[in-house]
């Protein structure tokens, strides 16, 4: 059973090992506006928030999408309420918007403020990156001035360097 054990847990670690991916920079998320002709003269405001991770082998973007709902769009019409925008809502209707992907957001993202009745969407897409590592060393072998200069390390480096630079000048 102790083997079993070990067995499972190395085999987990290794899994883990292998799939994990190390974040290359902090998240960047973006925001984008845009209004939509729906017909009949109305409009409709929708948000896109963009949340952009960079890891080592791919990119990955996260995608939330807030489209201004018309609640008389998704509630079936009452002979006691007019227009479900302007009526206040019980947890049952609450219940059926949220089914069909809809819901109240009060939020602020990146100052914008986000309030009201929205159909949310989310998606993610994701892009192998190509690219190679940069390592510290890339483009040394290329550099025309390699061996020519010496490095700056002490006071008296620096000393002697800004004299040569006035001798050449003269």
């Amino acid at each position: 059973m102790r083997k079993l054990y070990f067995t499972l847990s190395f085999i987990f670690c290794i899994n883990i090992f292998a799939f994990s991916q190390k974040l290359l920079l902090e998240p960047q998320t973006s925001i984008s506006e845009a209004k939509t002709y729906l017909g009949n003269g109305k409009f409709s405001d929708s948000i896109s928030v963009c949340t952009t991770y960079l890891y080592d082998t791919e990119i990955v973007r996260k995608y939330n999408i807030y489209v201004t709902a018309d609640l008389n769009n998704y509630l079936s019409s009452s002979e006691n309420v007019a227009d479900w925008n302007y009526t206040d809502i019980t947890e049952k209707e609450e219940a059926l918007l949220k089914k069909q992907g809809v819901m109240f957001c009060d939020t602020t993202v990146i100052d914008k403020r986000i309030a009201g009745w929205y159909k949310v969407s989310h998606y993610i897409e994701k892009e192998k990156r190509n690219q190679p590592k940069q390592n510290i060393n890339s483009g040394i072998e290329k550099n025309q001035n390699r061996n020519k200069y010496k490095p700056i390390r002490s006071k008296e480096d620096l000393l002697k360097a800004l004299e040569n630079l006035k001798s050449k000048k003269k």
